[in-house]
């Protein structure tokens, strides 16, 4: 195996990882969403957003949302 053909099988790796946890980001936006929707409308809010949940959470936990 030539040093290009190394190069381009850690690549691939490296570019199959990333399209993986570009996925799981798409999907827990869309959780996010879906919670951030339930919330404004348990609570008859429109216009609300997921930093706004999140504000929401961590005042109700008491705790800060690790980033």
């Amino acid at each position: 195996m030539t040093e290009i053909d190394t190069i381009i099988n850690d690549a691939r790796k490296a570019l199959a990882k990333r399209d993986r946890i570009a996925q799981q980001l798409v999907e827990t936006d869309n959780d996010i969403k879906a919670l951030v929707k339930r919330y404004s409308v348990e609570m008859k809010l429109w216009g609300f957003t997921p930093a706004m949940l999140r504000h929401a959470v961590e005042a109700r936990t008491g705790k800060k949302i690790a980033a």
